[in-house]
């Protein structure tokens, strides 16, 4: 089961966008 793996990078793959939008609109 690589569920919990996916998961994982999901949301790493969210918060790393989400921090690189918030550091664009400065």
């Amino acid at each position: 089961m690589k569920y919990e793996e996916n998961k994982y990078k999901l949301s790493c793959q969210l918060s790393s966008s989400w921090l690189f939008l918030k550091v664009q609109k400065k």
